[in-house]
């Protein structure tokens, strides 16, 4: 009797445990079609246009610039752009870089410094770290990585080890990172910017 009940508790408990099991899977099934599906519910999205060069990077939160003054050694360094867009320097103090690219915040310096700070500053800047984009659905590794000059859809599919065998390659779109946040569709040699999300959805069969 005693191993009767034994054998049944412990047969509830597989049952149970495999119906959780079973929950966990419909649950991230159910999340993975919210994000990939997604390029397939709006078929009157806009389709990005084709760019002949990569975009002109601009400075934002997340990046991290290397800023060289030369013969100042107290300024020259590496600084990481906070949340709201800006930089703290010695001397130049908190200066907000959002938006410029790296030669326009060059010139900002230069002339912040020039207010009686160092006497004919040599400045260069260059960004050391870039924020990143991301890659969404139906591909092998998504998650976030690294942005550089000149990235294109393809390359993130690449990033993020290729498609899985259910991509469904002509409705890429991308989300991008500029303040309307709209998603669009891309091909495979649209230009990326930092803070884009690429969005891969899944086939239908």
């Amino acid at each position: 009797m005693s191993t009767t009940i034994e054998t049944g508790a412990a047969g509830h408990i597989r049952s149970r445990r495999g119906w959780f099991v079973q929950a966990i899977a419909a649950m991230s099934m159910a999340f993975a079609f919210a994000l990939t599906g997604c390029a397939d519910d709006n078929a009157s999205m806009r389709t990005m246009a084709e760019a002949q060069n990569p975009p002109v990077y601009k400075l934002g939160p997340g990046d991290r610039l290397g800023v060289t003054v030369f013969g100042e050694e107290t300024i020259t360094g590496e600084y990481d752009v906070d949340s709201q867009g800006a930089i703290s320097l010695p001397l130049a103090g908190r200066m907000s870089v959002k938006g410029m690219t790296a030669q326009q915040f060059e010139g900002a310096l230069t002339n912040r410094l020039k207010q009686g700070l160092v006497t004919n500053p040599q400045v260069a800047v260059a960004v050391v770290k870039y924020r990143p984009f991301y890659i969404l659905g139906e591909v092998k590794n998504p998650g976030a990585y690294p942005y550089y000059s000149g990235a294109t859809v393809l390359n993130a599919v690449a990033m993020a080890g290729g498609y899985t065998y259910r991509a469904r390659t002509s409705r890429i779109s991308v989300v991008k990172s500029d303040g309307d946040r709209e998603q669009m569709i891309a091909n495979e040699d649209a230009y990326l910017e930092p803070g884009d999300i690429v969005i891969v959805p899944l086939r239908w069969f």
